[in-house]
């Protein structure tokens, strides 16, 4: 309600789209999603009428975001492919399209795309598109144990903190739950379960159902090779 008056009160035509986007951000993590839509759809309108250039690149990442809960991402691999041609330093784009090669099964492409993350992470200065990024990555990498290794090492300093980017406007859930899936693909069952207990109580605590059914899918057993 706060957030909700906020935005319908705010002057800046800016804050106004980023308050849609929070809104958005908090009811899909919530899972209200035809809320979350709605306000997606708002922020999308207003940033056109108003001339904000990154309105569509922060509906992208809500319908990614959005499919990672209901199907997977890998239908939007070759938009994000042609993104990240002519944009190579934008980790995000990086991170999804590793995450997308990987739904579609393309498990050699994926970590072809993680490795050059990985790379490319190591030289970025430090902020919100790193753990992130780094959050995708253990999604991407579960099919390489050794790669999931070294994710797991670079992710480890977020353990604790739910993963956002844009100030909240795309959230990743809690850094605990990828955690958790790197030290599943590693064999690391013992870590994988007491990170995915911190995650499940980080979810409960804000709650974000959808992430906290993430962690309930990642506690059944792995089907053998």
């Amino acid at each position: 309600a706060v957030l909700k008056r906020e935005a319908q009160d705010a002057t800046s035509h800016r804050m106004l789209w980023h308050h849609h986007l929070t809104l958005a951000s908090v009811y899909r993590d919530r899972g209200n999603l035809a809320e979350c839509d709605h306000w997606a759809e708002e922020a999308v309108l207003h940033g056109a009428a108003r001339g904000i250039g990154d309105a569509q690149q922060a509906m992208t990442l809500h319908r990614l975001l959005m499919a990672f809960h209901t199907g997977g991402v890998a239908r939007f691999g070759p938009a994000i492919d042609a993104f990240l041609t002519a944009h190579p330093d934008e980790l995000i784009a990086r991170g999804l399209s590793a995450l997308a090669h990987a739904h579609a099964g393309d498990d050699e492409r994926a970590a072809a795309v993680t490795r050059g993350a990985l790379a490319q992470l190591d030289a970025a200065a430090a902020d919100e598109a790193v753990g992130m990024t780094l959050g995708l990555l253990a999604e991407a990498t579960t099919s390489e144990p050794e790669l999931a290794g070294e994710v797991r090492l670079r992710l480890e300093p977020y353990t604790g903190q739910f993963l956002v980017f844009g100030q909240v406007s795309g959230t990743f859930g809690p850094a605990d739950r990828c955690l958790a899936v790197a030290a599943r693909t590693m064999g690391d069952h013992a870590a994988s379960l007491r990170w995915l207990d911190a995650a499940q109580a980080q979810c409960e605590a804000a709650g974000a159902g959808p992430w906290a059914a993430e962690c309930a899918a990642l506690r059944r057993p792995v089907a053998p090779a």
